[in-house]
């Protein structure tokens, strides 16, 4: 095996390319934490918005319950 350094090895294991790779690792980081924040707004609003709609769906069944059961009492 030779101990000669290649141009490649001294490029690759240069202190810039080290802060470089370290820097996109940081950047990929910071997407991957955006993207989850994301997912979770996302998430909580779609959750919201179902309940939201039960909600309203409990509210108009219990409308027309309250419409019905008046109108039996009406009726002889």
């Amino acid at each position: 095996m030779s101990s000669a350094v290649t141009a490649h090895d001294q490029t690759y294991r240069s202190p810039q390319m080290y802060l470089m790779q370290e820097a996109l690792a940081r950047e990929h980081m910071r997407q991957r934490e955006h993207q989850a924040r994301q997912a979770r707004l996302s998430a909580e609003l779609a959750s919201a918005q179902f309940w939201q709609y039960l909600a309203e769906r409990a509210r108009v069944a219990a409308s027309r319950h309250t419409q019905r059961a008046s109108q039996a009492l009406v009726r002889p």
